[in-house]
């Protein structure tokens, strides 16, 4: 798991997030490294500069923009126009992912007078529309128990 990617946790628990940590911890260092049940690759970034945004969805409520809602979230370091993000420890099933480059590092995905993103977003199955993100149901993709990769490159308005 890269060090430099930073969790910021599911549904805004700290306690749950400082269990995780430890866990997580603890199974690096004795495995090695933890292995990814999702890895999500973001390329075709246009800068290197800021943090991509991920939002990891099991559920419908609060996608694709209230990310407090999120089954677990991360920011990653961009490198190369790139930013690569670990999801361990998933059960099978369906999932969904939104991520934003965040290019000012403001935490938040800037839009203009239209409500246009001025950032760049991605979904998972590519479920971006002409004016932002589709429906839930179209991001949706199996994880199988041999874990998965979800390349998303992000559109930019």
């Amino acid at each position: 798991m890269d060090p430099a990617v930073t969790h910021l946790g599911a549904r805004g628990s700290v306690l749950r997030a400082a269990a995780g940590l430890a866990l997580l911890l603890a199974a690096a260092t004795a495995a090695g490294e933890t292995p990814c049940s999702l890895r999500v690759e973001d390329d075709g970034l246009r800068s290197d500069a800021g943090e991509v945004r991920v939002a990891l969805w099991s559920s419908r409520e609060g996608f694709p923009e209230e990310t407090a809602s999120a089954l677990d979230r991360a920011l990653a370091p961009i490198r190369e126009g790139g930013a690569s993000v670990c999801f361990a420890s998933l059960a099978p099933g369906r999932y969904a992912v939104s991520l934003f480059h965040d290019e000012d590092g403001d935490g938040a995905l800037d839009r203009n007078f239209l409500r246009i993103p001025r950032e760049g977003v991605g979904i998972s199955n590519g479920a971006v529309g002409p004016f932002g993100p589709r429906d839930y149901e179209e991001a949706v993709f199996e994880l199988p128990a041999s874990g998965a990769v979800q390349r998303i490159t992000p559109r930019y308005w």
